[in-house]
């Protein structure tokens, strides 16, 4: 037998480390045992320890990416799809459901730039119809008054040859379609007025022609 070393013994319910040495002066064995649990304590301990870590930064992984994407992702991908919608137009679109810290102020930002891209829309659409409208309105008062003079000149000549009936439309004709011309307040016209217009208008004309 060797003069040191150790070994396992059981002993019941329980596992030893069994260390001994020869004391050469006296011819005896020192015999010393430890319980392999007590040897296994620190490195299950360790064990523990480093499973209760890696879940608590695994737990912590998984909520530092569904706050990062309830705070971030989403309200970022929100924001590109507003800006998208105002870029085919939509311009009454705005943020809601404002989210806390730097992307409340981006919410804001938006629905602000929005707001004035919408008004400044707006201004440019009724500029454009009041300039559409004073163009008409010029060409109307330069067409209408020789338009009259024709007219009048025409009722004049039917009346010296005799055509009362002639006059009489003519006049019938001219007195509805400067009623609906000259009329003011009212800018939308039905379908049916505007073919009331355009008859009165074809039968003067086709009436000036013939004459």
């Amino acid at each position: 037998i060797a003069s040191e070393g150790y070994f396992l013994s059981e002993a019941g319910d329980s596992t030893y480390q069994m260390h001994y040495q020869k004391v050469d002066s006296l011819g005896w064995y020192v015999v010393d045992y430890v319980p392999i649990s007590q040897i296994m304590a620190p490195i299950e301990r360790n064990n523990t320890m480093f499973y209760a870590i890696s879940s608590m930064m695994l737990f912590m992984g998984i909520y530092l990416a569904f706050v990062l994407y309830r705070n971030v992702q989403i309200p970022f991908r929100k924001l590109i799809q507003s800006m998208n919608l105002i870029e085919k137009g939509f311009y009454a679109i705005r943020m809601k459901d404002r989210p806390k810290g730097e992307f409340r102020l981006l919410y804001d930002r938006f629905n602000s730039m929005a707001t004035r891209i919408e008004a400044l829309i707006e201004d440019v659409y009724k500029e454009q119809l009041r300039s559409k409208e004073a163009t008409l309105k010029q060409l109307q008062s330069q067409i209408n008054p020789h338009f009259l003079y024709n007219t009048l000149a025409y009722i004049k000549s039917m009346i010296e040859l005799g055509e009362k009936e002639a006059a009489i439309a003519m006049t019938m004709n001219l007195s509805k379609y400067y009623r609906y011309t000259t009329k003011t307040g009212k800018k939308l016209a039905t379908l049916e007025e505007e073919l009331g217009l355009v008859s009165h208008y074809l039968q003067i004309n086709s009436a000036l022609i013939d004459g």
